[in-house]
Order: structure tokens, then sequence, then C-alpha cells
């Protein structure tokens, strides 16, 4: 513990997390901008349920970052008794502390429960899916009530990964975390493969002429919409807490920063309308489309053999930006609110 002493972690974890709060502020503000902003001069309805999540998480991690502020002022400016500074922010009851505690766990419940929202949307609606995420994520909760709890009546002199008792809630918690972020990261990515597969066969004229954008633009997906950054950051926050370091202060605080800004991330996709639950939407249209021109060609022909053809002009993939563009008449033009 003496190689990375509190007075040293705690300056760390104020840099990173201004760092990390930064690129959300920058995340946040084109979040706003998507969801409340105009298309194509249509006043788009607001989707509530987002837009709630997405200030949420903010306002926790703007509260978080300014907590983390005020702890280093009392323990280096204000703060007059022995030990220094050392001694102020050793005291893990501290009530900065604790509600530093609470930020993190709310910041990332909120964070998985989303991203547990986003793994139903883009299967349908299909409740089976979640249900292991989801009984995972009560258990995280439970788990995070329990070390709050004991942080705050610990009343004694010590670091988080002195306090056995609390550290051990933590790393249950972080352990758990993970383990709802791998099932739900997994999902997600398969499910981008699988809609990818599909929407390959229906739009190939337009890959086959885009190949290099195409795999560009299948990274940006699977790198934004699985949520793989913030699942990383969690790895790291689980393999750092149970080294028993002090460092884990910084991963977490950058942690809390980093829940928020993957999620306004995945937002600008949705708002924007290059999600893939949107390709998935233009692949069923053009599956439709080529079903009813079949079934209108087989009318009209009076049952004598015909060809069909389908247009693959009237339906325009750009595979620069993943947005898709309904040309036919009859179709959906604007995917479904998420």
């Amino acid at each position: 513990m003496s190689a990375f002493p509190i007075t040293e972690a705690q300056i760390v974890s104020l840099f990173m997390e201004s760092v990390g709060f930064g690129l959300h502020i920058a995340t946040f503000i084109v979040c706003l901008r998507t969801l409340l902003g105009n298309s194509r001069g249509v006043r788009k309805p607001i989707n509530w349920p987002l837009l709630c999540i997405a200030i949420s998480l903010f306002i926790v991690g703007a509260y978080d970052v300014a907590l983390s502020l005020y702890h280093i002022i009392v323990a280096f400016v204000l703060y007059q008794g022995p030990g220094g500074a050392a001694a102020s922010l050793d005291h893990i009851s501290n009530w900065v502390n604790v509600f530093k505690s609470s930020n993190n766990f709310a910041q990332t419940l909120i964070a998985d429960a989303a991203l547990i929202y986003r793994c139903w949307v883009i299967y349908g609606h299909r409740w089976a899916i979640i249900i292991l995420p989801s009984i995972v994520w009560v258990a995280d909760t439970i788990v995070s009530a329990v070390e709050v709890y004991y942080t705050a009546t610990l009343r004694a002199d010590s670091t988080l990964p002195e306090a056995q008792r609390a550290n051990a809630f933590a790393q249950a918690y972080i352990s758990l975390t993970f383990v709802q972020n791998v099932m739900t990261t997994g999902l997600i990515i398969y499910r981008i493969w699988t809609v990818h597969k599909q929407s390959s066969r229906y739009f190939s004229q337009s890959y086959s002429t885009n190949g290099a954008g195409m795999g560009l633009s299948r990274i940006n997906r699977i790198l934004i919409e699985s949520a793989m950054l913030y699942t990383i950051v969690v790895f790291i926050t689980l393999v750092v807490d149970f080294d028993n370091n002090n460092s884990v202060y910084g991963v977490s605080s950058f942690l809390v920063e980093i829940a928020g800004v993957q999620f306004d991330l995945i937002i600008i996709r949705v708002g924007q309308g290059i999600a893939t639950e949107h390709m998935q939407t233009a692949v069923e249209s053009q599956q439709l489309e080529l079903r009813i021109r079949r079934d209108t060609t087989v009318e009209r022909s009076g049952g004598s053999k015909t060809v069909m053809q389908s247009h693959p002009s009237h339906t325009h993939f750009d595979v620069e930006d993943s947005s898709l563009h309904q040309k036919s008449p009859g179709l959906v033009e604007d995917a479904p609110d998420v």
C-alpha cells in the first residue's frame, strides 16, 4: 500500500475523473442536441426516458467530481489536525467517501440498467433475453446497499482496500457488474453480427462497393452499441480492486464518467437513426417490399410464370455512416423511437 499512498491516489483520482468529466460534457451536449434538435426541419418527439437517463448520469457525474475537488481542498488546505492530508483522507466513514461510494454505485447501476434495456430493445422486446442480466442487476443493487452501510458505519481510519468488510462487498459488487456487462455486451455483439449478416444479403451491392467503409462502420457499431469501452473499464476496476491497491480510487472515479459517456454515445446513434435496431427495421422493410412485389406480380400475371426483380436502387444504404434512406413508397420513413 505504501507504494501508492492515499494522498497521491486521491490527487490522481481527481485528475482522471476531471478528464472523464470533460469527455462527459462533450458527449452530453451532442446527446442533448440529438434528442432535442430538429430532423430535416421537422421537430422530433422527445424521447423522455432516454433524456431523463442521460440527465441523471450527467448530474451524478458532475456531483461526484465536485465532491472529489472538495475532498482534496479540505485535506490539503483546510485540515490542520495531526497527520496532515493523509489523516484526513484515511477516514473511510467521512461523509464525502460515503457519498462518493453511493455515486459510484448509482452511476453504474443506472448505466447497467440502460444497457439491459438496450439489449431488450435490439432483441425485439424479448423478455427471456434479459432475465439473467436483470437478476444479476438486482443482486448488484443489494450488494451496493450493504457496502454503503458498512462504509458509513465503519468509523475507522483506513482506506477502502484496508477495510476488509466493506471492501469485500465492493469486490462482490464490481464482480457482479462485470459478469452482467459481459452477458449484455456479448448478447448485443451477437445481435449486431446477425443483423449485419441479414443486411448484407439485401444490400450486397452497396457493401461490395464500399467494403472498407463497412469495416469501419461495423467496428464503430460494435464498440459503441455494445458498450465495450464501459465493460473494459469495469474489468480494469475489478483487477485493481482485487489487487487491494489505492489506485482503485482513480479507476472507479473514471468509471463514473465513462458510464455516462458510453450511454451518451448510444443515444446519439439511436437519435440519428443509425443504430442496430434501425438497420434491422430497414432489413424487415426490404423483406416486406420484396414479398409485396412478388405477391403483386403473381396476382397480375394470373398465375403465369413471372420473374420478380428487386430494385436495389430504390433503397440506398450509405455505408459511410450506416444511415438508411428509404425511397420506396409505402415503406416506413423513420425508424421507431427507442
